[in-house]
């Protein structure tokens, strides 16, 4: 994903001016206070560079030549995203080339939920962290992620 800078935007926000080394994200993120929220990058190192480039001739950040310290485009990555799903089965044969089987299906057996960085939150200009939300939530992540599901099933085969 990409941080932007909206500090001088008319109508589109430029990248990140990186100043130093750019933040890595954390692998056990502090919550932010709403459950299911965390603060995934803090950019208070990168706040010098905040506003720092408006075009001399419109006076907004929208049109170039951009800096050349200016972030390249995704370079954060968000965090990993892993599933695991399982299934026991077994077929009984009948006579006649006629089966019956019999299967368990287990979808997220672990109940992990994954966690999604929310990319609306990623303008510096408007606060010192990236956040990343846990779970599914209406706009971000997959339905159903962090549930634990599971089938039984019969099928019989003729």
């Amino acid at each position: 994903f990409t941080v932007y800078d909206c500090t001088n935007a008319n109508s589109k926000c430029m990248r990140m001016i990186g100043v130093g080394s750019l933040p890595s994200p954390s692998s056990n993120p502090p919550s932010s206070g709403d459950p299911n929220t965390y603060n995934y990058i803090d950019l208070s190192s990168q706040l010098k560079g905040v506003g720092s480039y408006a075009n001399a001739i419109t006076g907004t950040n929208d049109f170039g030549p951009y800096p050349s310290s200016m972030t390249a485009r995704n370079v954060f990555r968000a965090p990993g995203r892993w599933n695991i799903d399982t299934v026991f089965g077994k077929r009984f044969r009948l006579n006649g080339g006629q089966a019956v089987q019999i299967r368990f299906e287990l979808y997220n057996p672990f109940k992990h939920a994954n966690l999604y960085v929310d990319g609306a939150n990623a303008d510096i200009s408007a606060g010192n962290f990236v956040t990343a939300v846990k779970g599914y939530t209406t706009n971000l992540g997959l339905v159903g992620d962090g549930q634990r599901r599971f089938q039984f099933g019969v099928r019989y085969e003729f």
